[in-house]
């Protein structure tokens, strides 16, 4: 275990806080860095996981969900080292009901399918049969995956009061993920299947507007009766509030072209931020090649936050969505996952220093996109120690030029615990998921 007995964590809380309230003020002094180690991370990694559970045992027992997150959770707070408060003395660990990726088309009716060593996959509903669409009714907002995400909710409220582990108090979750959307498209594709939809694109397009129809109603539909039940249950939360700023993902969009993206996918996220949040500016995560996707997103979404993944022209991406727009990216995972740390170290330089990223102030670094299991944390540690090396600013960069950073920053960009599953720092906050 890394950072236990050599880091001195009071001094990297101190500037974590000043990291981070610097960049919300618009005057970064750097590029603040944050990781993604995800459940099929920890569950994989030894030390974290010594008795071996699986997926299945993590999923269908909350009693087990909750006994890996807190081992998780309890090592996370000592390496990797990144801008996230860490040590003995960095608040209560946080439990949230993960339902990993299957739990939106779960709902919508997809069977749910546990693999050795694999997250959960929905198997596609539609594939083999995609008249049944016309046979379905819209699913009830707060029942089947929806229900038991409620279930698990309760049990880890009821479970965290007054509950502490190996020093640490232990908060209970703030919301469910139905709280959230995965995305128009991507839900699509795993109701139908990618291959399947992106060929209906083209040979039934009237099938692919009814499926994105029947998809937006539903979630559109879920999101305000959770918002409504939260707020009669736990109105403290504040889950049943409106955001002006909203978060969601559509991992799938790079699939397709831009052309397709304004025919069939940006009137159904129209419709997802006009019914479901104010005028933004909004987040979107997004996995894999979508980066030709993001000018539109910004003129027609109103989106100011977008977390990437890779591959990434950098420079590409900063002239054409201006200074103004934050992005949150890096190195890819496999190139981290590889090594050696001399290249980690370089591709980070070269990211912060040979692209025009930075420029705005407008940077979050992290991993692109999610660390994968097996992952060296020494790696994973190297592109923070490069960020903290090549990533400061010079001094007066922002005396005349400072602009205050937008809503959906302040909403994403919040140092926050690292949590099984967390796509962002302060995600969950947000209201987004992955």
């Amino acid at each position: 275990m890394t950072g236990t007995t050599d880091t001195n964590w009071a001094a990297h809380n101190t500037e974590v806080a000043d990291v981070w309230m610097s960049y919300r003020d618009g005057r970064p002094k750097r590029p603040p860095v944050i990781f993604d180690l995800p459940a099929i991370y920890t569950l994989s990694h030894p030390e974290i996981n010594p008795t071996g559970m699986g997926f299945d045992e993590y999923i269908l027992d909350p009693d087990k969900q909750i006994k890996h997150q807190l081992q998780a959770q309890r090592w996370l707070r000592y390496q990797p080292r990144r801008d996230s408060l860490m040590g003995p003395d960095s608040g209560p660990l946080q439990l949230i009901v993960d339902d990993q990726n299957f739990y939106e088309a779960s709902w919508l009716g997809c069977p749910v399918e546990f693999r050795p060593s694999q997250p959960p996959y929905a198997a596609p509903l539609l594939a083999e049969h995609p008249e049944k669409l016309y046979d379905l009714s819209f699913p009830d907002p707060c029942g089947g995956m929806m229900a038991r995400s409620l279930e698990y909710f309760e049990f880890m409220h009821e479970w965290a009061e007054g509950a502490e582990y190996d020093g640490f108090t232990v908060a209970p979750p703030t919301r469910i993920k139905g709280l959230g959307s995965d995305g128009i498209f991507t839900l699509a594709c795993e109701m139908r299947g990618a291959v399947n939809v992106c060929t209906d694109i083209y040979e039934n397009p009237r099938y692919v507007h009814d499926l994105l129809d029947y998809i937006a109603d539903s979630v559109i539909s879920r999101i305000r009766r959770l918002r409504s039940y939260f707020g009669r249950k736990w109105p403290e939360l504040g889950q049943h509030v409106t955001p002006r700023n909203w978060g969601f993902g559509d991992d799938s969009i790079q699939l397709i072209s831009t052309s397709t993206l304004k025919e069939f996918v940006l009137p159904r996220q129209k419709r997802l931020l006009h019914a479901l949040a104010g005028d933004g500016p909004h987040s979107l995560h997004l996995c894999g090649d979508a980066m030709r996707h993001l000018p539109t997103l910004v003129t027609e979404l109103n989106m100011g936050s977008f977390d990437t993944g890779f591959p990434m022209n950098f420079d590409w991406v900063r002239e054409n969505v201006g200074a103004n727009i934050e992005i949150v990216g890096g190195p890819d995972v496999m190139g981290i996952h590889a090594g050696p740390r001399e290249s980690i170290v370089e591709e980070t330089r070269r990211i912060l220093v040979d692209t025009s990223i930075r420029q705005g102030g407008r940077f979050i670094a992290r991993e692109a996109n999610s660390v994968v299991p097996g992952t060296p944390i020494e790696n994973v540690e190297t592109v923070y120690d490069a960020v903290r090396r090549f990533g400061v600013y010079p001094e007066g960069e922002w005396d005349s030029s400072a602009t205050p950073p937008n809503s959906a920053s302040v909403a994403v960009a919040q140092p926050a615990f690292a949590g099984i599953g967390a796509a962002l720092v302060g995600m969950e906050e947000a209201g987004s998921d992955r």
